[in-house]
């Protein structure tokens, strides 16, 4: 990310007590967001003026404050950069071409959505496997909605399309997949219920407006 010319002097920051990290990167994301802010840092330090001789204090805040941007992603770094920091346009020109370049902030986005999709799976694990949480956790009223609320869980290319309706509801709604000349009587019956309800539905999109009879 760095030259050896440009490499963060990480060492003196803890010394100065200005450095906003205390305990190693907990994940991926926390490692990559880490790296970003040496990058950026590095240059605030070397282009801001009246950065090295400003008290401690302020240069502690100033570095929590660009932590917290570069957590945030790329719209608050570039905010904190003109409206706090107050960086020259020129110097807030080349950072953003540099950081843009690395394209370090979809990476950060992408790592933070993988995150949480392991956590959420690690979760989901536990609710339908602990015994201890068997008679706690009903299907339709708690999995049917963490289901319905993540259709990733199909394919990035998955979403909803129904959601605990009527078969003879789903029946229509796919009429024109199943042909104009089928009937759907009213109400379609069920086998061993007097009104069946389809409790979700997943459509997968496909490219060039293709049919797409998958779900």
């Amino acid at each position: 990310m760095t030259t050896s010319a440009e490499r963060a002097p990480i060492s003196a920051w803890r010394e100065q007590g200005i450095y906003p990290y205390l305990a190693h990167p907990a994940s991926s994301v926390e490692a990559i967001e880490r790296e970003v802010f040496h990058h950026v840092a590095w240059h605030v330090q070397q282009h801001l003026p009246g950065f090295d001789a400003a008290p401690m204090r302020t240069r502690a805040f100033q570095f929590r404050l660009l932590r917290q941007a570069v957590e945030c992603g790329p719209e608050s770094l570039q905010a904190l950069l003109t409206e706090a920091l107050g960086l020259p346009p020129i110097d807030q020109e080349i950072l953003s071409t540099q950081v843009n370049g690395l394209n370090l902030s979809s990476v950060i986005q992408t790592a933070h959505v993988v995150t949480e999709r392991l956590r959420f799976l690690d979760g989901l694990e536990t609710i339908i496997f602990d015994k201890a949480l068997k008679y706690h956790v009903k299907e339709r009223e708690h999995l049917h909605r963490i289901v319905a609320r993540n259709a990733w869980l199909f394919g990035e290319d998955f979403a909803l399309s129904v959601d605990n309706r009527s078969l003879t509801e789903v029946l229509r709604k796919h009429k024109a997949s199943l042909g104009e000349d089928t009937l759907v009587d009213p109400p379609v019956g069920h086998v061993t219920q007097k009104r069946g309800i389809v409790d979700l539905v997943f459509s997968r999109a496909t490219r060039y407006h293709q049919p797409n009879t998958l779900h």
